[in-house]
């Protein structure tokens, strides 16, 4: 559960907004808890550590209220490493000293929001307080829709590219899906932004010559110059999905996908190991797994050629790899026509109509414009014949 949710389970559940206050002295805090607890959550900690052991811990705080000068850590260390830890957190300094040089410092460290002088009156940290619970709200909501309709745009934008040139883009589903597999065995990955980078992994490729993809979608070997060609890709497509507000990191994560773990491959930098988004190192095994399950190796075949390539890949990504079952949700596989497709099926081998036309490649998932995009042709009298697909267990889970 993201933090995002976890307030919102919480703030469900008391009705109120969580506040934590941080202040090494008691009385004060004691003062707090007395004064705004019928009206707040509240919660407290007597210093900057015991505040970010809590952040740490996942707890959900919509404002976190701190006194500036504190031993150890002050109030303007901690607000700054809030920013990090719980970057939604609205925040708000207390100082018994203002001045204007402490203004300016924690503006441009913590991004607070509001500054109280101490001692401050009950009805005014109240009042205060308030208005930081509202921006914390309106803050979570803006971005749970944003990312909701990125999500959306994105995946109809896959979904539209695998059937117009599925060559190319009829691979992003099975990617997807290894990439979330994969995530589950490695800290510190970003959910949304590994799905959007592996959906829109290929876009690159939308310029690329035909054969050039047949090839790769085939697992034959390329010429060296097509090899240059394909691996070039990623430049391109992060390009144009750095144009799309809030995808920045989804574009440089689409950038290094090809980028080998000790800096070598494409793009040629000195960016290397762990300074790679851990998503695009994610990225790399996917899709180096992909090339060599098209040329028909099995999973410890695979695992085991890729640790003899020592520097290409991310050894703890590779260890989440090999603990990962990539088929072991499947239910059964079956043949039915387009009009018996299930949402969530996968797609177990190329499906072609009867004059030869790829329609989607194997390992696609079944969703309602995949579905409709089958249907037609059948209906058309241009595909009459069963297609084989499997039924996940985990299917009901991936158009999340």
């Amino acid at each position: 559960m993201t933090k995002t949710a976890m307030s919102k389970t919480a703030m469900s559940k008391t009705s109120k907004a969580r506040v934590l206050f941080v202040d090494d002295e008691e009385n004060v805090l004691n003062g707090v808890r007395r004064s705004l607890r019928g009206d707040f959550d509240v919660h407290t900690a007597l210093s900057g550590a015991e505040a970010l052991q809590l952040l740490e811990q996942g707890e959900p705080f919509g404002v976190i209220v701190s006194d500036c000068r504190m031993p150890g850590m002050d109030g303007i260390e901690l607000l700054q490493r809030v920013s990090d830890v719980s970057p939604l957190s609205v925040r708000i300094m207390l100082t018994g000293n203002m001045d204007q040089e402490t203004a300016v410092q924690a503006v441009n460290a913590g991004e607070v929001f509001k500054f109280l002088n101490k001692p401050c009156e009950a009805d005014a940290l109240r009042h205060v307080v308030g208005l930081a619970a509202r921006q914390y709200e309106l803050v979570t909501a803006e971005k749970e829709l944003l990312e909701q309709t990125l999500k959306g745009s994105i995946k109809v934008l896959a979904d539209l590219l695998a059937i117009v040139k599925p060559e190319a883009f009829g691979r992003t589903a099975r990617l997807r899906r290894k990439a979330r597999e994969i995530a589950k065995h490695v800290p510190g990955v970003k959910g949304w932004e590994l799905d959007a980078a592996a959906l829109l992994s290929q876009l690159g490729c939308v310029t690329m010559a035909p054969e050039i993809l047949e090839k790769r979608a085939h697992g034959e070997a390329l010429t060296d110059g097509e090899a240059d060609e394909f691996a070039a890709h990623p430049l391109l497509g992060a390009d144009l999905i750095g144009r799309i507000p809030r995808l920045g990191r989804v574009a440089k994560i689409i950038l290094y996908q090809n980028k080998n773990y000790d800096g070598t491959g494409f793009p040629s930098d000195d960016v290397k190991k762990d300074r790679i988004p851990v998503e695009a190192r994610i990225l790399r095994v996917v899709l180096r797994h992909d090339e060599l399950q098209q040329q028909g190796l099995s999973e410890a075949a695979i695992v085991d050629k890729l640790k003899k390539s020592p520097g290409k890949v991310d050894p703890l990504v590779l260890e989440a790899l090999a603990k990962s079952d990539h088929f072991a949700s499947a239910r059964e596989v079956v043949r039915v026509f387009p009009e018996e497709l299930e949402l969530g099926m996968v797609v177990q081998e190329d499906i072609h109509t009867d004059h030869g036309v790829m329609l989607l490649m194997h390992g696609q998932e079944i969703t309602p414009a995949t579905r409709e995009h089958l249907v037609m042709f059948q209906r058309s009298g241009e595909l009459t014949k069963r297609v084989l697909v499997a039924k996940l267990a985990a299917a009901a889970g991936e158009g999340e």
